[in-house]
């Protein structure tokens, strides 16, 4: 297996990692039409993410969820088709809130062990 660089916010989570892949997205936004009809599609590449981590502990855990909720989150990541290091701002797109639960005595969060997917904001 390949080193994996994955890092949130710059918290290094690669070693965590229990599942990692990388997808690029294809998007067909603008459509031109030539004169004779012919339809060309313009293609816009966008990365997703998928992973999920080992076990972690309570403050790992809150400290993930307090990431992942921020909204715009900063990813350093391995593009696994071409094997380069990347940084994008990525949105999850995973309802967190069924992949963390909340200890009923103390109101923590703690993770659930569910893929997480992170979608780049902009397109390629």
């Amino acid at each position: 297996m390949i080193d994996i660089v994955f890092k949130l916010n710059n918290v290094d989570y690669s070693q965590m990692l229990s599942k990692y892949s990388v997808k690029i997205e294809t998007e067909y936004e603008e459509v031109i039409k030539t004169l004779d009809g012919t339809e060309y599609g313009v293609p816009k590449y966008r990365p997703n993410i998928v992973f999920s981590l080992m076990p972690l502990t309570e403050a790992q855990s809150a400290a993930l969820f307090s990431i992942l909720s921020s909204g715009a989150v900063s990813v350093t990541y391995t593009d696994t088709a071409s094997n380069t290091t990347k940084t994008a701002t990525m949105r999850v797109v995973s309802n967190i809130e069924s992949v963390f639960g909340i200890k009923s005595i103390n109101g923590s969060r703690y993770y659930k062990g569910d893929a997480i997917t992170l979608r780049q904001r902009t397109v390629l």
